[in-house]
């Protein structure tokens, strides 16, 4: 059975279920610097990993981690070059 820790600190909640920290949707917009309608978006296009409890969607920290990576686009030097026009 999975283990849940809430703690209350200035109206933060840590959510962890099975050492998996989750997040909410304000929490993510601020760790990615985007705005929350954008978050919004994003899940509800299905683009972002999320999880649905109620109303509420929650996001698990390692889910985004590897979202993230998997977003990464190495640039080469051939490929730099090419954009400044040399």
């Amino acid at each position: 059975m999975p283990t849940k820790t809430i703690q209350r600190e200035n109206e933060k909640k840590d959510i962890i279920f099975d050492r998996e920290q989750f997040i909410n949707t304000r929490e993510l917009a601020e760790l990615l610097h985007k705005p929350i309608a954008t978050i919004h978006q994003w899940t509800f296009k299905g683009l972002i990993p999320f999880y649905k409890i109620g109303r509420d969607s929650l996001y698990k920290k390692t889910d985004i981690v590897k979202w993230i990576e998997s977003k990464f686009h190495k640039v080469t030097e051939e490929a730099g070059a090419a954009r400044k026009g040399a």
